[in-house]
């Protein structure tokens, strides 16, 4: 999803890529509390590294009518378009507002994601909520930088 990543750069070209703050047009996340952590995992379609990539801080998710969770989109959205249509119905869309985007140095996979107790099989289809002590350990492995 982010510069860097293996699979289709979804900023490129974008206005997101300059902006502090993004939009993720999508999913409530709602396990994850305003000013938590939101670890991005990079699936393996499009020859992707099968690992969390990346790291972003939550700062506040609200739904809005679907035309002007569009414009955001256009404006500091992470997603194409094209995505953006086919998530939920045609009403309201969930829009996340993230900042504070670090790239892994060292992405982390499935493997050593279950060994830091952060990974289990629902990962791929629901948030899973870790505690603040276990958040720690993928930031060290990973070794983050702002992006």
């Amino acid at each position: 999803m982010f510069h860097g990543s293996q699979q289709p750069d979804f900023l490129e070209h974008r206005e997101a890529a300059l902006k502090p703050n993004k939009a993720y047009i999508g999913g409530s996340y709602g396990s994850i509390p305003d000013h938590g952590l939101a670890f991005f995992y990079e699936s393996g379609k499009y020859g992707g590294r099968k690992a969390v990539t990346a790291v972003a801080r939550i700062v506040d998710r609200y739904a809005m009518p679907s035309d002007e969770a569009a414009a955001i989109g256009a404006d500091r959205g992470v997603l194409p378009d094209t995505k953006i249509e086919g998530i939920g119905g045609r009403g309201l869309k969930t829009v996340i507002d993230i900042d504070t985007v670090m790239l892994f140095k060292r992405p982390i996979g499935i493997d050593k994601l279950t060994q830091l107790g952060c990974w289990d099989g629902a990962n791929l289809v629901t948030a899973k909520t870790i505690t603040p002590a276990k958040a720690i350990a993928p930031l060290e492995e990973g070794f983050p930088r702002f992006v």
